[in-house]
């Protein structure tokens, strides 16, 4: 079993990111009755318990649970099988590849030279670093295109030893130690009812997703107050680049 998943991995890597991938098969794997298992194979299951395979099919069914919208079982078309087709409406995506050859554009934390300190800093490392690369006798032979890579090159290791680039992710706004302490609890109790069923765990699963759920609101709803007390403040100055930015 260990050697098929091993093939099974192998073949997926080789898959192009921006490629619609679909596994088809039932892996030999038994799902079962349990609750946790019902959002995945619905209360109409064949067998009673689930099999290690069935709790990997299942993890991974729930992984990808947003991109099936529908599907049905047909018992009219024979397939001289004692198995139904089955008919599914997939959600198709666009993948966002890098297109080779493509250079990302750095975005630096400007606002942090608006600081006297980082500013003088910036301006001391510009400085040290362009008496390195270019001299007197040197700056006179110099081109004009070789000129600009230099004092371009030496205004990025500049920044990069000072203000740094600004770092932009999904949710990192509100996302806070809160949040990522609560839906670890989640995940935890999640995994514990998947190990063994039992209304003692389901409601602490439950206890603890309502929990999560609450806390990541109450943190998005601070980040948004916060942000649109600034943007009004940013008005009242008439600070109109970073009021539209």
């Amino acid at each position: 079993k260990e050697e098929f998943y091993d093939c099974l991995g192998n073949c997926i890597e080789k898959v192009p990111q921006y490629d619609t991938l679909i596994l088809m098969g039932d892996f030999n794997a038994k799902i079962g009755k349990e609750e946790a298992l019902k959002r995945v194979a619905g209360k109409y299951s064949l067998h009673d318990t689930t099999s290690e395979n069935g709790m990997l099919m299942a993890q991974c069914a729930e992984m990808h649970s947003s991109d099936i919208i529908d599907f049905r079982s047909l018992r009219g078309p024979y397939c001289d099988s004692d198995h139904y087709l089955v008919k599914a409406k997939l959600r198709q995506k666009i993948a966002q590849v890098e297109r080779p050859g493509t250079v990302k554009r750095t975005k630096w934390c400007t606002d942090k030279l608006r600081m006297s300190e980082v500013c003088k800093k910036y301006q001391e490392s510009i400085d040290r670093e362009m008496e390195k690369e270019i001299s007197l006798e040197n700056d006179i032979s110099m081109g004009i295109d070789t000129r600009w890579k230099v004092v371009k090159e030496v205004m990025r290791r500049a920044a990069e030893e000072t203000i740094g680039e600004t770092k932009t992710g999904r949710n990192e706004e509100w996302f806070s130690e809160r949040c990522k302490n609560s839906i670890e609890k989640r995940n935890q109790a999640r995994l514990k009812l998947l190990q063994r069923y039992t209304r003692q765990n389901l409601e602490d699963y439950n206890a603890k997703r309502r929990e999560a759920k609450r806390i990541c609101r109450e943190e998005k709803r601070k980040s948004i107050n916060k942000r649109l007390e600034n943007i009004e403040n940013m008005n009242g100055e008439h600070n109109t680049r970073k009021f539209y930015k």
